[in-house]
């Protein structure tokens, strides 16, 4: 008699937990994908104009190694507008130093484009890179591969919860991730950008479920996942988890044929026209009149 009282204890306990988590997942889910179609309803009234006072906001972007990172680079670049008052923040997987060539060729055009201006206040926002543990090596076996996933879950919850220590701010000295502080720092990021690599599955995945564990607000790490320009008909194998799960809030492809065949928003070429923010105009930066005028950064 004891053992059935205690099981059916046991499974009302569980059937409550359960309700609640979905409850969770629904507010959840509602809250940002409303929030997210709202920005994209604003994205396609037209273009964003240099002038427009951008709200204070804290990006978070996966890159992946080789094409991930180029792809993703280059729409930051093309979308790109100074905001003194937010944040970016690069995650990286470790050992992958292409990944970090490629944010400080990146950021080098964007510091000499947005200098500081004569009192020395910076006209773009500030940056960060934080690595965390790669989830499997090239050729790693299987059955440790569980240990280093683990490993990588445990980085990714921390680089998620640890605010960036600067609103603006600048590198101390070369190789130094740190940033100096001149406001409050911002807390956990407002979105969560990511175009393929599997690293960005597993990150937008452990900041749903610190959602639902109530670590981190509702309206805060929206997802965006952007389909990889070199998949034209059929999604990458991310893809396919982010399509699957639908963890993300807003997902988007290159290509007329892969939104025809998923039913997932149309954006065209990210990197070309940065039309994601209804840009279309490509980057420039300011020339010396003695020079000729260039063509657009590369």
């Amino acid at each position: 008699m004891g053992f059935v009282l205690f099981s059916l204890v046991g499974i009302t306990v569980l059937g409550m937990l359960l309700l609640l988590v979905i409850f969770r997942i629904y507010v959840i889910k509602s809250a940002q994908r409303g929030a997210m179609d709202k920005a994209w309803k604003a994205a396609q009234q037209g273009p964003v104009h240099d002038n427009a006072r951008l709200p204070r906001t804290y990006i978070m972007y996966v890159l992946g190694s080789g094409g991930h990172t180029g792809e993703l680079c280059e729409m930051i670049k093309q979308q790109f507008r100074p905001n003194p008052r937010s944040h970016r923040r690069y995650l990286i997987t470790s050992g992958d130093r292409h990944s970090i060539n490629a944010v400080e060729r990146l950021e080098g055009l964007l510091s000499k484009a947005y200098p500081s201006d004569a009192n020395g206040t910076s006209q773009r926002d500030s940056w960060d890179i934080v690595h965390v543990v790669r989830a499997r090596r090239v050729h790693q076996p299987l059955y440790t591969a569980w240990f280093s996933a683990l490993q990588s879950a445990l980085s990714i919850v921390q680089a998620l919860l640890c605010p960036p220590e600067a609103a603006t701010g600048h590198r101390l000295s070369k190789g130094d991730d740190k940033l100096r502080v001149h406001a409050a720092p911002l807390t956990h990021p407002n979105l969560i950008v990511t175009n393929g690599p599997g690293t960005g599955f597993i990150v937008c995945l452990m900041a749903f479920v610190l959602k639902i564990l109530g670590f981190i607000p509702t309206d805060r790490c929206c997802v965006l996942f952007i389909e990889t320009w070199a998949h034209v008909s059929t999604l990458s194998l991310t893809g396919k988890l982010f399509y699957y799960s639908r963890i993300a809030d807003l997902f988007a492809v290159q290509h007329e044929p892969l939104a025809e065949k998923t039913g997932k928003r149309y954006i065209g070429d990210v990197t070309r026209y940065g039309n994601l923010l209804g840009i279309r105009k490509p980057f420039r930066r300011e020339v010396p009149k003695s020079q000729p005028e260039e063509a657009y950064v590369t």
